[in-house]
């Protein structure tokens, strides 16, 4: 983990002007990006602008989380529902003896079926989200597709929405949570890790 920030949805000014220096600071030492996130096309269209070396890694976690939305929004039952969100995970996540593009064609087929019983906003959330599902498998980083910054940011963002705390009073928190995370540092011992 390189960095985060917290900016507006859907504002690629704002995103433009977070993320050009951070951008340019860690392709200084190394030769690319693998730059993680929900699929807000402001975050991933500015960063690939700012350079091409910018990856993009949509987070599975988020895209079935939307995917409740999107077949909500096509009226498909909620007993289908979940088991449309099941199928797709499978297909996605535990399916790894098949090559990243043979479970993507596996997954056509489902967009296919969906496509036939009428499930436009979905297929076109999923069409849409297909592209960067496997960007860190295929640029050989990890097998992880989700973060944990992206796995805590639902309640930070609620607090965010209900006026309990600032963007900065957020980023603060998930910057400490963060911290804990990925290097084990917590307030209860970060003065052993000085």
């Amino acid at each position: 983990l390189v960095g985060i920030t917290i900016g507006k949805y859907k504002d690629k000014t704002d995103w433009k002007s977070i993320l050009s220096t951070p951008i340019k600071e860690v392709l200084k030492r190394f030769d690319k990006i693998v730059l993680s996130s929900d699929g807000d096309t402001s975050i991933t269209d500015t960063a690939t602008e700012i350079d091409a070396k910018v990856k993009i890694q949509k987070d599975i976690w988020h895209v079935f989380h939307q995917m409740k939305y999107y077949l909500w929004k096509d009226k498909v039952a909620k007993e289908k529902r979940g088991n449309v969100i099941k199928l797709v995970y499978k297909i996605t996540m535990i399916l790894t003896q098949f090559s990243s593009d043979k479970r993507l064609k596996i997954l056509n087929s489902v967009i296919q079926t969906l496509t036939v019983n009428g499930c436009n906003h979905t297929v076109t959330y999923l069409k849409s989200a297909m592209n960067g599902f496997y960007t860190y498998e295929t640029e050989g980083n990890t097998n992880v597709f989700t973060t944990k910054t992206e796995r805590s940011m639902r309640t930070t963002n609620q607090r965010i929405n209900i006026g309990i705390w600032s963007d900065q009073g957020a980023l603060n928190v998930t910057k400490i949570r963060l911290a804990n995370y990925y290097n084990g540092i917590s307030p209860f011992n970060w003065k052993n890790n000085e």
